[in-house]
């Protein structure tokens, strides 16, 4: 695979997979065993100013971080649903993360997928990494990745 592009923005930081390793490699529950390649974090809501969202703000913000992670990656993306707080308020933090799999879907040479969740707050960029496997365990790699052919 070529260059991967940074989804940085002002309001966005990234989190390289590795700062002195190979990206971490974990096993989500169907045993399928997964690389985080690439992690970025931003606020959920950073240009939201005053007042609470209404349901097509979140509904917009969602689909704004999927077709933004569709367009840099070039592959396919699920936004896991958000747990909302009692005023309707998404996790302030949305994490975006590439991964990829040796082994494909279908008929490719592996396979990659582009997964964004929302979190309470971020961890410490030492734990960041090690906060994925939890957050992603239970994720449906086949319902949603898609294959890589090199």
């Amino acid at each position: 695979m070529g260059t991967i592009p940074s989804m940085q923005t002002p309001d966005t930081i990234p989190h390289p997979a590795s700062a002195d390793r190979t990206p971490q490699r974990f096993a989500l529950a169907n045993g399928r065993v997964v690389k985080v390649e690439r992690m970025h974090s931003q606020r959920t809501y950073p240009s939201l100013l005053i007042g609470l969202p209404i349901e097509q703000v979140n509904d917009g913000i969602t689909h704004d971080l999927l077709d933004r992670a569709m367009n840099m990656f070039k592959c396919s993306a699920v936004c896991l649903p958000p747990k909302f707080d009692e005023q309707g308020l998404m996790p302030p933090v949305a994490m975006t993360a590439l991964l990829t799999s040796d082994a494909p879907v279908r008929n490719g040479d592996g396979s990659q997928l582009v997964v964004i969740w929302f979190r309470e707050e971020l961890p410490s960029e030492s734990a960041v990494i090690e906060s994925v496997p939890a957050a992603l365990r239970d994720l449906k790699w086949n319902d949603y990745a898609e294959d890589s052919h090199f």
